[in-house]
């Protein structure tokens, strides 16, 4: 009797393998969410810099321009 009681309690017990093996997924998930996310700021940043660059470059392009017509 004692013997199905005990087998049926480490039946229904997860062992620490499992929680352990839980506990990996969930890491590589969290790590896998925050490198997306890293890799987005970077894109966006990389854009922003882009954009403010190319409006420098038209800003004293034109300036430069302007210059050459009025003088």
């Amino acid at each position: 009797m004692l013997r199905a009681v005990g087998s049926a309690r480490s039946r229904t017990w997860p062992s620490f393998s499992d929680e352990k093996e839980e506990t990996e997924a969930e890491v590589l998930v969290v790590a896998a969410a925050v490198t997306a996310i890293a890799a987005a700021v970077v894109v966006v940043v990389a854009v922003v810099v882009v954009v403010v660059v190319v409006v420098v470059v038209v800003v004293v392009a034109t300036h430069k321009l302007a210059y050459r017509f009025l003088l």
